[in-house]
């Protein structure tokens, strides 16, 4: 049998899906339009963005003033076996659990000669990730842990737009943001 398409046909063809993509791009645009009317979640949003911009840049602060080299330490850096970080944007957040969900991503359960339990996702998204990143897994972790912790805390602000004023959502999105448990989810 041949094939019965033809240069109109084709154009419709085409046409057709050009037309499905622009409604599908204009629908998610009206609903990003929709969700960014909701209070909470701008107020979670810039809170977020302000606070890991904060962060970040107290970090690199302490970081142009305690300049130096910090050396391996047994409990807040034993960097084992995984590359010390010479950026001074990055090198801050590799430090105490971090190191150890970096070895896991990087040579598996197996840098370890004890029985440290850590759960596998994080290290398992983040040597996926550092495809992306050049091998880098603190860059990937820290990437996953954001991409994790947006939604989440997007999720948690529009929780609180049902408490009884606006304040309770400031003070459960501020402590959530800054009390938040877990090396990479708030700290890096």
């Amino acid at each position: 049998m041949m094939d019965e398409s033809t240069p109109e046909t084709q154009k419709t063809g085409k046409e057709t899906e050009s037309k499905k993509i622009r409604a599908l791009l204009g629908e998610m645009k009206a609903r990003l339009a929709s969700l960014w009317g909701d209070p909470a979640v701008r107020y979670g949003v810039v809170t977020f963005l302000v606070v890991r911009l904060a962060l970040a840049g107290w970090m690199f602060a302490v970081r142009q003033v305690y300049a130096q080299p910090l050396p391996p330490h047994p409990v807040s850096r034993p960097y084992l076996g995984v590359q010390p970080e010479e950026n001074p944007w990055l090198e801050p957040w590799q430090r105490w659990d971090t190191l150890h969900y970096q070895a896991i991503a990087e040579r598996g359960y197996t840098a370890f000669n004890s029985a440290l339990f850590t759960p596998p996702m994080l290290p398992l998204l983040m040597r996926g990730v550092s495809v992306l990143t050049g091998g880098n897994t603190l860059v990937a972790g820290i990437a996953v842990s954001n991409l994790a912790l947006f939604p989440a805390f997007l999720v948690w602000a529009r929780a609180g737009r049902h408490a009884w004023v606006n304040r309770a959502i400031l003070y459960l999105s501020w402590s959530g943001l800054l009390f938040m448990s877990g090396q990479f989810a708030i700290w890096g």
